[in-house]
């Protein structure tokens, strides 16, 4: 009976190191409140363009319609593949849900990644172009498309710079795949760009090109264009060709990419051409130049990365600008920058100061509170941080928290950020998202300050707000993760999940594809365990292994997960697979151990725990000892009693209050006849079982010193029962 006991006992003991050994293996942009329903309405000019290949469809890209005769425009890199593949047809669906076969590629522009094609149909849909719109930074657009098939998803941002010499619109708005191609639209609902990206400093960039290099290639403005087929039985050459009679008109110019860094002779051209405005007194042209200058300036006192000279380029430039224009704002805030840079802190403030005095911006006022810590007085930094309610913007508790976070003063933060909350709540200009953004910073404060209950009200204030905004509801869960409150991160999580699923997820959903969604679910699974939900945890864990074939964390992870559901011949198969991708980690070999063993696979078991024991360098002594314990187990069932003895003296080498070895070792001595030797272990074993408050097993090694006829017996009997005499007790028997 005692043997048998123990059997069950270490599997709930087991479970527990499950806990144990699985915590040890697991080592911001925002979505607007409303779209304006000038864009909504658009949404049924934007299509999808699939390519059909092998029975099978995909989602290249996204398009929208320029002509209600079925002219659609996209970006060049959409096509590229399917052009030149023979057995490909190419596609577009409209929202309404119709497909129309792409019949002909009228023109293209490979420099500018400009593509037009034409599908057989007619009264179709078509946006409004904006040719000769000018963008202003921080104004808001709209993006729609289908980012990794999702049709006809919204997505939003700002501009965030316009490229001086190409007219490229940088954007905050996500392209994703399958989202290349799409409009970019105003808050008119007027096309202004289509979306695309390139590759700077090792980053993806999102552009959109401006529309008027669409304008340009459009059939109605070059009648001379030729057209190419586009089908599976006549691949598209990989260029379209103009008529010889009539050449087709020069293509617009291209964009120029800045795939390269700032170098000095880049920061010299920028420069001269903004010195060359200046002169001309085109300040509104040389401001554009001196905001993509500063965007290189270092927040802290160093050497430019790349040009040395930008700092007194840029000083130098402001300085004329102020000359000839004091009431110019925006000098003197990138002044203020410039001198930041410098070392030139006093002048600094001084710089910011004026700016806010001609135009109290926002982000001067950050700028203002930033110089103010670094300056070493947190009183006035306050005072300008706490001035950015009045006027509020996005972004600017996300520059103020960083603020604080790169000048060493984190601790103000989160009092600063609680101020600038109640200002905001009392303050009608301030829109719901800016809100929210401040409660999100704030719980991110109050997270760095250790106050973590605090950090969790706020953040649940901000998805409370926006409940579908993705970042916050992850930050979120994270907090209720990291403080082990295992139920309310699993229904973060798991909300988290079914709003990338159904694409509702803001700001940009597309970013909790790949590894991002993979670590959702892999916290989600981890979390499925701490709270025993074994059946959920596998088909987490599932999920991250078909996200992620690689990923053996996962795969050992599944497999004690079918361990703890008791569904051993799942357990064996996947940690054999993960014992042949990680053969050297003896806490794998351990469980198989254990799921050989409830599988009365002996032999198996016993190999795999002697496969632990030679890795078990890495292993706990907790650990050790009850591997020791469970090889005496597997030598009990084979009959091999001087080898079960031996598996649990080991087990009490490593740890000598074991209670179990100590029971199970009392066993072997009086199966061997050694009455008295099993009676001390027996009546050791009680006494620790007693002493761990652990009464029925206790009571269970009792039983077995019963049997021994000691008087260790009557010894253990009083310290279980105190209050009932052994006479008493056999009378009632």
């Amino acid at each position: 009976m005692g043997v048998e006991m123990m059997i069950e006992l270490r599997k709930g003991y087991l479970q527990q190191l499950f806990f144990i050994l699985s915590f040890l293996l697991f080592i911001a942009s925002l979505a607007d409140a409303k779209i304006p329903d000038a864009v909504l309405e658009q949404k049924n000019s934007v299509v999808t363009i699939y390519t059909y290949k092998d029975g099978q469809a995909d989602v290249i890209g996204s398009g929208f319609i320029v002509g209600s005769n079925g002219v659609i425009a996209t970006n060049y890199h959409v096509l590229t593949g399917s052009t030149k593949s023979p057995e490909a047809a190419s596609f577009v669906k409209m929202e309404n849900g119709a497909v129309l076969r792409i019949e002909d590629l009228i023109i293209f522009d490979a420099k500018n990644d400009i593509a037009i094609l034409k599908v057989e149909s007619k009264e179709l849909p078509a946006v409004r172009l904006a040719i000769n719109y000018k963008p202003e930074i921080g104004e808001d657009i709209i993006v729609i498309g289908s980012p990794f098939g999702y049709e006809t998803t919204i997505s939003n941002g700002i501009i965030s710079g316009v490229r001086r010499q190409s007219g490229l619109i940088q954007i905050t708005a996500p392209v994703s795949p399958g989202s290349s191609g799409s409009p970019v639209f105003n808050t008119k609902g007027e096309v202004i760009g289509i979306a695309s990206f390139l590759v700077e400093g090792g980053q993806n960039l999102n552009f959109a090109i401006p529309v008027k290099y669409v304008a340009n290639l459009l059939p109605g403005q070059n009648e001379e264009n030729s057209s190419v087929k586009l089908s599976a039985e006549a691949p598209a050459p990989e260029a379209a060709p103009a008529p010889e009679a009539a050449p087709a008109p020069e293509a617009a110019p291209a964009p120029e990419p800045m795939t390269e860094p700032m170098t000095p002779e880049l920061c010299y051209d920028w420069y001269q051409e903004a010195l060359h405005k200046i002169n001309s007194k085109d300040y509104a042209g040389a401001l554009p130049l001196l905001e993509d200058l500063s965007v290189h300036l270092p927040l802290v006192p160093e050497e430019p990365v790349g040009c040395p000279q930008l700092v007194q380029y840029i000083t130098e430039l402001c300085n004329k600008i102020i000359r000839n224009k004091p009431d110019l704002a925006q000098p003197h805030y990138i002044l203020g920058q410039a001198l930041s840079a410098s070392g030139d802190n006093a002048g600094a403030i001084k710089a910011y100061q004026k700016a806010i005095g001609l135009n109290p911006d926002a982000r001067y006022h950050v700028r203002l509170g930033r110089a103010y810590l670094v300056a070493g007085n947190p009183q006035k930094a306050r005072q300008a941080f706490l001035a950015t309610a009045k006027n509020p913007r996005r972004q600017t508790s996300v520059m103020i928290y960083f603020a604080y976070l790169n000048t060493g003063h984190q601790k103000d933060a989160a009092k600063t950020l609680q101020e600038i909350v109640d200002k905001l709540k009392a303050n009608p200009m301030a829109s719901p998202d800016i809100l929210a953004e401040t409660y999100y910073c704030l719980g991110r404060s109050c997270e760095k300050s250790g106050q973590h209950d605090k950090a969790i009200k706020a953040l649940s204030q901000a998805v409370k707000i926006e409940p579908d905004n993705g970042e916050y509801i992850e930050y979120l869960a994270a907090r209720y993760y990291k403080i082990g409150n295992y139920k309310q991160a699993i229904q973060c999580y798991e909300k988290l999940l079914f709003l990338i699923s159904n694409g509702s997820v803001s700001p940009d959903w597309s970013q909790y594809r790949g590894s991002r969604q993979i670590h959702v679910y892999s916290r989600l699974a981890y979390s499925y365990c701490q709270t025993g939900e074994y059946a959920k945890a596998v088909n987490a864990y599932k999920m991250v292994i078909e996200l992620d074939p690689e990923d053996t964390y996962a795969l050992h992870m599944l497999g004690l997960s079918y361990f703890n559901l008791s569904q051993y011949p799942e357990a064996i198969s996947v940690l054999n697979l993960y014992i042949e991708a990680a053969p050297d980690d003896p806490y794998a070999h351990y469980f198989l151990g254990r799921a050989y063993y409830e599988n009365k696979n002996y032999d198996s078991a016993q190999s795999a725990y002697l496969k632990a024991i030679h890795l078990k360098s890495d292993l706990s002594s907790a650990i050790l000892s009850s591997l020791y314990f469970n090889l005496g187990l597997v030598y009990s069932k084979l009959g091999r009693l001087e080898d079960e003895e031996g598996a649990y003296k080991e087990a009490l080498e490593i740890d000598k209050d074991e209670a179990a070895a100590l029971l199970n070792l009392g066993c072997c001595y009086g199966r061997r006849g050694q009455g008295v030797l099993a009676a001390d272990y027996y009546y050791r074993a009680g006494i620790i079982y007693l002493q761990k408050g652990d009464r029925e097993n206790a009571v269970g090694a009792l039983h077995n010193l019963s049997t021994t006829g000691s008087p260790l017996y009557e010894k253990l009997y009083s310290k279980i029962y105190p209050d009932v005499p052994l006479k008493k007790e056999k009378e009632e028997k």
